[in-house]
């Protein structure tokens, strides 16, 4: 019994969380598969920042026993640590490792593979028990393997997460997130440094910065400039952030420093004053308007802006979605990642008046989604009006054949293009290189949101 599986779903703190995982589990000798029906253990590595994803995280572990009934199931991540006994009630779960124990969770897990745990900890209703009464590691425990990063592990991309912080504090009345990891703390800027550099000494070519809410790690900006100056990463990238934490010395980074890639991706919910209190959001529609116009002086404009944004929000009507749209055509960003609002159970936000039928969320989610394919396609548009032919910058990161049977390369440009690029079976040698590609065209997904550059390999 030595091949485990993990599968890992909701945010990029939690892929971090499933790289770690892996990493252990490798070195107490267990090897990596990419078949449930290979595996002796399976970990679902769990979301619970929505009902739906209570179930689609709960449906995985589920089919997992199904399909291998030999094989151990263990079921960590938010929702373990919110609602462990439930969790346990899973069919074919063998033991519930929650997020306040991930930094022994070989140590657990193996010995779940051995015999049952026969224990879990059985907090009482989240709602009633505050996450800053619970035991959690320190930062220094949970990311101690940030250093330890290697090209072997199976989720090993060229672009590598680091996550330099955890938790959160903020209590918006939508989130169970606060639950599920506790309050904010943060990995030492030495550390994270430390971890950095050896990655650079390895060869990786881009680093992101991620976690809970990394706004919260109190050096954020000093810890950018630092990685940018000292360590000198190649591609250095954050994820999300509120528009109250873009800060002026971050913004003044990205201008100075080539390094810094212009991209940011916000996390906005909503540009309206009333949908923000009624999130408990920690800023207001002034905020967002001076931030993003702010972020639109930098780099000649050319900053790629990703923007979450919940439609459907207890209070929304009519007129406030209207004027929402309004407003956000008036803003200058890139790309909406929208969702329409999904209850969880538990949180305040479930007690607000004024609900909107799920049916009208949905509607509203495809009016913002075109929205935000117009958006992309102007961006193409005006990409060939400014005499874009070649990117230059494009870090590949996968190989693959396409349905005609050519082969493509994949990859990212600094301000987070993407671009698929006709190749040859040999360009897997461009792996994790920066090159160039010869643009053809520009392809829109529908069901993704999302687009991408058509190319030719340069080389």
């Amino acid at each position: 019994m030595n091949r485990f599986l993990v599968r890992t779903l909701g945010c990029k703190a939690n892929a971090s969380d499933g790289q770690q995982i892996e990493m252990s589990l490798r070195r107490a000798g267990w090897t990596p598969t990419d078949s449930e029906m290979d595996a002796d253990l399976v970990v679902v590595n769990s979301c619970t920042v929505t009902d739906e994803a209570d179930r689609q995280s709960r449906k995985a572990a589920t089919r997992a026993a199904r399909m291998n009934p030999k094989a151990r199931v263990i079921y960590t991540g938010c929702g373990a640590e919110v609602a462990p006994s439930l969790s346990q009630a899973i069919p074919g779960v063998t033991a519930v490792i929650g997020n306040s124990d991930k930094q022994k969770f070989a140590e657990l897990a193996l010995s779940a593979v051995a015999g049952p745990l026969g224990q879990v900890k059985d907090y009482k209703a989240f709602r009633s028990e505050h996450p800053m009464d619970r035991e959690w590691q320190i930062p220094q425990a949970n990311f101690a393997e940030v250093s330890q990063l290697e090209r072997g592990a199976g989720t090993y991309r060229t672009r590598a997460f680091i996550k330099i912080q955890e938790g959160c504090d903020h209590f918006c009345t939508y989130c169970v997130i606060p639950y599920g990891r506790g309050p904010a703390r943060s990995l030492s800027r030495k550390e994270i440094v430390h971890g950095v550099q050896s990655l650079i000494e390895e060869g990786t070519k881009e680093v992101i910065l991620t976690g809970t809410n990394i706004g919260d790690h109190p050096e954020l900006a000093s810890l950018i400039e630092e990685l940018l100056t000292k360590v000198r990463v190649p591609r250095l990238r954050v994820s999300s952030l509120d528009p109250v934490e873009i800060t002026e010395k971050i913004l003044h980074l990205m201008e100075e420093h080539e390094n810094f890639c212009p991209h940011f991706h916000v996390s906005l919910q909503s540009p309206h004053p009333l949908i923000l209190r009624r999130m408990k959001r920690k800023y207001g529609s002034e905020e967002v308007v001076h931030t993003l116009k702010r972020i639109q002086e930098i780099r000649q404009g050319k900053v790629f802006v990703g923007m979450d944004l919940i439609t459907g929000f207890p209070g929304e009507t009519a007129e406030i979605f209207q004027e929402t749209v309004a407003t956000l055509k008036e803003l200058p960003w890139s790309r909406l990642h929208v969702f329409p609002y999904s209850e969880r159970s538990g949180t305040p936000a479930t007690k607000l008046k004024e609900v909107v039928p799920v049916a009208e969320r949905k509607v509203r989610a495809r009016v913002l989604a075109a929205l935000s394919q117009e958006r992309l396609e102007q961006r193409f548009i005006e990409g060939l009006k400014s005499g874009l032919t070649v990117a230059k910058d494009v870090l590949w990161e996968s190989h693959f054949q396409g349905r005609d049977g050519g082969w493509r390369l994949s990859g990212l440009t600094t301000n987070y293009e993407r671009v698929i690029a006709r190749a040859s079976e040999s360009s897997v040698e461009l792996l994790n290189q920066v090159g160039s590609a010869r643009i053809l065209d520009y392809t829109i997904d529908r069901a993704s949101q999302d687009g991408h550059w058509n190319a030719e390999v340069m080389q």
